[in-house]
């Protein structure tokens, strides 16, 4: 079997997962960001796919290697975003892909009061924000 081979079945099995995430997303109270190469659009062949489920009581499974989801709860993502690096790059540079929870504008409000708060992403480089009174 030639490489060329092998690396398109790999393609196929990634989208394959992917879209079985986004399946068993769907029927969940839950809204998936994108983020990562695969949103950035700098991706290649061997590149998984990160999402950042938002939540509100089950989680979002991921598939292995390929189909990477960070969990967290709805009710928790105002703080955490403060907290974890992880968390707050999904926010700041993810696509929404999924918005069962209607969290949309919430998620554009957060960014500009993160960006106010002196957070930022530059290229691999994150600079979390600072907690002011009105965060």
């Amino acid at each position: 079997m030639s490489v060329a081979v092998l690396l398109e079945r790999l393609k196929s099995r990634g989208e394959a997962l992917f879209r079985e995430v986004l399946d068993e997303a769907s029927k969940l109270e839950v809204t998936l960001l994108l983020f990562g190469s695969r949103a950035r659009g700098d991706y290649n062949i061997l590149s998984d796919y990160d999402l950042l489920a938002i939540h509100k009581g089950t989680p979002v499974e991921g598939r292995g290697l390929i189909v990477n989801v960070f969990n967290v709860d709805v009710r928790e993502l105002d703080e955490e975003v403060y907290r974890s690096p992880l968390v707050f790059s999904a926010v700041m540079t993810g696509h929404v892909i999924l918005d069962k929870l209607n969290i949309k504008r919430h998620l554009s409000e957060l960014r500009r009061r993160l960006t106010r708060d002196g957070g930022r992403v530059e290229g691999d480089k994150i600079i979390l924000p600072k907690r002011t009174a009105s965060s």
